[in-house]
């Protein structure tokens, strides 16, 4: 995840990484996300019902996920530096010249 890869780009003593720390300890992770959506696909299994499944995946998206990702994205937005994306992203001088090499055989190819 690019938080995590960025928060580990950071020294300890960074008031980013501390900021990075904290938000990523929030409840409200991918992860969890992925766990209640997977409990409404299989509503009916362990007695509850779809309804009560689906709008629980609704609040939790729209509560504790929203919220942390939001606080990841605005972190990100305010401290990120095009070296941390271009890390996290695996774009490095050898990824550019095989880009531009197969950019430029798109006209031949036409």
């Amino acid at each position: 995840m690019l938080a995590e890869q960025y928060r580990s780009r950071l020294a300890p003593s960074d008031p980013a990484r501390r900021e990075a720390d904290e938000i990523l300890s929030r409840p409200g992770t991918s992860r969890e996300a992925l766990a209640t959506l997977e409990a409404a696909l299989g509503s009916g299994q362990d007695g509850a019902t779809g309804p009560q499944l689906w709008i629980a995946f609704a609040q939790f998206v729209e509560g504790p996920w929203r919220s942390r990702r939001d606080a990841i994205d605005a972190l990100l937005e305010r401290n990120t530096r095009v070296a941390d994306w271009r890390a996290v992203s695996f774009v490095d001088a050898d990824s550019i010249v095989e880009e531009r090499a197969r950019y430029a055989r798109v006209p031949r190819a036409s």
